[in-house]
């Protein structure tokens, strides 16, 4: 699923409130979403085996996923991401995001979040995955406002340009 563009959301796949999606061993990459969303944006659940999510664009939350439903990745890759604010995933209102044995790899957010952006109520889990040469300007690996847990990770060379790998924010856990 590659080089598609939408003016909004989902640039590359859309699912929508009531929506459920599967993917495995997928490679979603170069595609663009003005608003939210580069590669993937979801408001229903998705779950995510052994994909590639790379090279997307949003210009404002979500270059790789903006999550306000529910996304399951194992296993996946988010890679060289771009927004201006969650650069990987831009997690919000209630939204939940589980990352288990992914590679998360130089994404670049302009304000926040190379990896992530956990705002609002959002829930984002890492576990046994590989962070880095991500960079932001607050929270090169992750802004959280919202709550985030990381376990057994790898998380090096990421570079914030101005606060922390992981910056959590007054309403953050």
């Amino acid at each position: 699923i590659s080089e598609n563009n939408a003016t909004s959301y989902g640039g590359g796949v859309f699912v929508g409130k009531s929506g459920t999606a599967e993917f495995e061993g997928n490679e979603i990459s170069d595609n663009t979403a003005t608003k939210y969303g580069g590669g993937v944006y979801v408001s229903g659940t998705a779950t995510f085996l052994n994909d590639e999510i790379a090279g997307n664009t949003a210009n404002r939350y979500g270059g790789g996923l903006y999550v306000a439903g529910t996304a399951t990745l194992t296993g996946a890759t988010i890679a060289q991401n771009q927004a201006a604010n969650g650069a990987g995933a831009y997690v919000v209102n209630g939204g939940t995001f589980d990352a288990t044995k992914g590679q998360f790899t130089d994404n670049i957010a302009t304000y926040y979040g190379g990896v992530a952006y956990v705002a609002n109520g959002g829930t984002a889990n890492f576990e046994s995955a590989t962070l880095s040469g991500n960079q932001a300007d607050y929270g090169a690996v992750a802004r959280v406002d919202g709550t985030a847990t990381f376990t057994n990770n790898v998380i090096s060379e990421n570079n914030a340009t101005s606060y922390g790998g992981v910056f959590v924010g007054k309403s953050g856990t």
